[in-house]
């Protein structure tokens, strides 16, 4: 049961060109966009440790959490929905295939 390399890349390639509609890079962008936030906010945290307050340093530290959850959540959705329109391409019925 191994798929040849052939196989492989020409899979890859229709992923690849499902992942470049418009929707799915916005989804991809805006996932970036949450890392990148709660990344910064995780530097800020470990740059200016001793200035900040306790409650800041908390507040920083739960926002950070959230950015990271919204993240999880982006990709999640960004790859349902290319596994998704993949698999309806590749499975497509047409009138001719039907009983």
């Amino acid at each position: 049961m191994h798929r040849s390399a052939e196989r492989l890349l020409k899979e890859k390639e229709e992923l690849k060109k499902i992942a470049q509609s418009q929707s799915h890079r916005k989804l991809k962008y805006l996932a970036l966009f949450f890392i990148s936030v709660g990344i910064a906010l995780l530097v800020i945290m470990i740059i200016w440790f001793e200035n900040l307050s306790r409650e800041a340093y908390l507040v920083m530290r739960g926002c950070a959490g959230l950015f990271t959850i919204f993240f999880a959540i982006t990709v999640t959705i960004y790859l349902y929905k290319i596994n998704a329109t993949y698999h309806k391409q590749k499975y497509k019925t047409t009138k001719d295939k039907r009983i």
